[in-house]
Formats: structure tokens, sequence, C-alpha cells
């Protein structure tokens, strides 16, 4: 089986990008220029494919080679939307590479604020419209004569995918990094019990933690409960973890809320990565985590399953632990 992750582009991706140009002449539309050289082709790299407030771009790996692109481009932090794109070398096609990367994109959208993406493709673009539809997306209309190319207009067919949407069942998610100065490498420490942060960190995230009672409680139960943290270079603690322990094989994420100023700097998955790594030495089998189900639409929570999805954790059982009102997700990872 091939290995695919999504990455930023390089200057070294040069020749790929090149041989992927010229063997896939049906791409012209999609590039906003023309290149036939290496040096064209690195230019492109750096005018076109870097990374911006407004455009992501990423490099589709496989087996180490370049095959296509995958990003976003109008990304709106007020309106929380933006456009997706992709392309596919021609050898790459059929082969799930574009859907997937697309949903790998999707969800690293959700989990960034992002609620609303939208995507479009020529309506005489079958193909395209299979690889939105295996994504997650979902047609919305026509937008006529949208495209111009030489002399010629297209209609395009709209799809878009919403954070409260599902993902698609059959859907693989990738490996996708940043770049290095927008993904720091945080260090996460075994920490005393901190109820303070614990209070200040679920006061910038009303939107998950808006119930005074419940976070009353799990400021109590960070005076107790086993701690994890991450600080930033002044030494505030902008992420925290708490673990239970009920039985010797597992252990139970209780509270997990980094501060919303640092969404989508992978401070969540340097958490989760550490703890696992120490409970594996510890020989637990066993990771769990209580969220809300689906069955209560809520976009926000919709992202935290999502993220957990990310991370490996499987649904296991919706319950009325917490009442008929929040149904309780539990979801449960294997360590062995």
């Amino acid at each position: 089986m091939s290995e695919v992750l999504l990455r930023p582009w390089r200057s070294d991706d040069a020749t790929a990008l090149l041989e992927a140009r010229v063997s896939t002449p049906d791409l012209n539309w999609q590039f906003a220029g023309d290149f036939d050289s290496e040096e064209e082709s690195a230019s492109y790299i750096s005018n076109y494919l870097e990374f911006t407030d407004r455009v992501k771009n990423w490099a589709i790996i496989v087996d180490g080679v370049p095959v296509g692109n995958v990003g976003l481009s109008n990304i709106s932090k007020g309106n929380q939307s933006a456009w997706a794109f992709y392309w596919l070398a021609a050898n790459a096609r059929g082969k799930g590479y574009g859907s997937n990367a697309l949903a790998t994109v999707a969800n690293w959208a959700f989990e960034n604020q992002i609620f609303r993406i939208e995507l479009g493709h020529r309506t005489n673009n079958p193909e395209s419209c299979g690889v939105a539809n295996k994504a997650g997306f979902i047609v919305e209309g026509l937008e006529r004569q949208k495209l111009k190319y030489g002399e010629e207009r297209f209609d395009v067919e709209l799809h878009s995918r919403l954070a409260s949407d599902p993902l698609p069942s059959s859907a693989i998610i990738y490996p996708i990094e940043l770049l290095d100065e927008q993904s720091p490498n945080w260090n996460v420490v075994k920490s005393e019990p901190m109820p303070v942060s614990a209070a200040r960190l679920l006061n910038t995230v009303p939107d998950w933690f808006g119930q005074p009672e419940s976070n009353a409680e799990y400021i109590e139960d960070a005076s107790k409960m086993e701690t994890w943290a991450v600080r930033d270079s002044d030494g505030t603690v902008i992420g925290l973890l708490l673990l239970a322990q009920h039985f010797p094989h597992s252990l139970e994420i209780h509270l997990m809320v980094v501060d919303s100023a640092y969404h989508g700097q992978g401070i969540g998955t340097a958490l989760i990565r550490s703890v696992e790594t120490n409970a594996k030495r510890d020989g637990i089998r066993l990771l769990e985590v209580k969220t809300l189900a689906a069955s209560h639409p809520d976009i926000y929570y919709a992202r935290t399953r999502h993220f957990y999805e990310k991370m490996g954790f499987l649904p296991l059982e919706e319950t009325e632990l917490w009442g008929e009102d929040t149904p309780c997700l539990i979801m449960v990872k294997p360590l062995i």
C-alpha cells in the first residue's frame, strides 16, 4: 500500500511539478500561469503554492513524490468560510487520492474555525464531481458561465460541505503537515494540579464550555486529577489535559482545553500524543474520551468529534449519561 501525506510545497518539488504539468494537459485551465522549465516551475511554487492567511496549499505526496495539489483559498475568518480546490496528475487518478486529500483538508479547516467550504468544477467533468461527493461535499447548484478559458466559457457545478456534515465512512484521513513556523514543537509536561489555569482556559472557549455548573466541576477536578500542560514562551499555560484512571488497563481524557487564541497550532495533537506515549510505557491498553454526540447538532462539537476521529478514536456508544438533552458519545482508541 502506498504511503500518502499532505505537506507544504518545497522548492525541490519543481521537477515533479513540471512532470505533472507536462503530462496532464487538461490541467491547463486550473493553473494561474504556464511554465515549461524547472526554473519556471520553482517560481510557480514560490509565487502560487505558498501558505498565506487567505490561501493554504498542500502537495499530495505518494511514496515521497508530489502527484497533485489540494488546498483552500478565499479563507474568511469572519464568515468562517473557504473555497477548496485540488488537481491530480493523470497517472494518480482513480486511486482515491483526490477525495481523501479533500476530506483531510476539510477536517483541518473545521478544526480551525471554518464552518462552510465550497468547491466548484466544470459541468463536463463528472470525475471531479465523484471526487467531491466521496469527500463529503454536496451539490448545491449551477453557476452559469462562471469560468473562461481561452475563448470558451464554462458552467460550474457548485458543491459545499459544512462542519456539521458527517465524515464519509469510506474517507481516509491522511497525515497533514504545516509550515514549521506555523506548527511549533510544543513541549508537553506532566504538571501539578492547576485549577486556576483551567478556569482561565475554559473562559476562552465559551462555544464549547458555556455551562457554569459544568465548568465549576471541571475546575474542581483540575485541583486533583492527573494534569498535562503546554506553556507558551512566557510560561503561561495555553493547553491543559486531565486524565482519569478507572481501571489498570485504561485511561480517560476527562478534559482537554486549549486557549482559543492558539487553536489550529497543534497543541491538542501534542497533548494527546504525549499522553499516549506515556500510557503505552505504563502498559495502558485503551484510551477513552466522552464528547457530545452527533444526535445533538452543534457545529463546535462536530469539530471536536472530527479531531478525535483524526487522532484515531472510534465511536463506541451513545448514551444518556449526561441527560436526554446532552447525549454522550463514548469514543475509544486502542493503544496496542
